[in-house]
């Protein structure tokens, strides 16, 4: 499933069931969009597994601002509310997805 985050729905989707993927990006940034095509396809074949989050860094600076997003394309791994992996920059497909394995499920 792919949702888009804000403050608004962000405490009831990092605290639910599902771990999640949060995406950090913002729409000039050319790699942030490559992540964001691969974010897609892992929202579709995850689904009912994770939630694939988008956090629109311009539109959402509370949420930058408490998970220290200092420089985007950054993806969060956050189980059971709390983040316990960062990537950075925009590694291949399988990488998120190695990740995705050994963080979250």
């Amino acid at each position: 499933m792919l949702v888009q985050i804000t403050p608004a729905n962000a405490e009831e989707i990092l605290g639910g069931e599902l771990p999640v993927v949060l995406d950090f990006y913002t729409k000039s940034c050319g790699p942030c969009m490559k992540v964001a095509e691969v974010m897609k396809e892992l929202a579709d074949e995850l689904d009912g597994k994770v939630i694939i989050g988008k956090v629109d860094c311009e539109e959402n600076d509370d949420l930058v601002f408490e998970h220290r997003v200092m420089a985007v394309p950054t993806v969060l791994l956050v189980k059971n509310g709390k983040a316990v992996k960062r990537i950075s920059g925009a590694p291949a497909k399988q990488a998120f997805l190695d990740e995705i394995n050994k963080n979250l499920l």
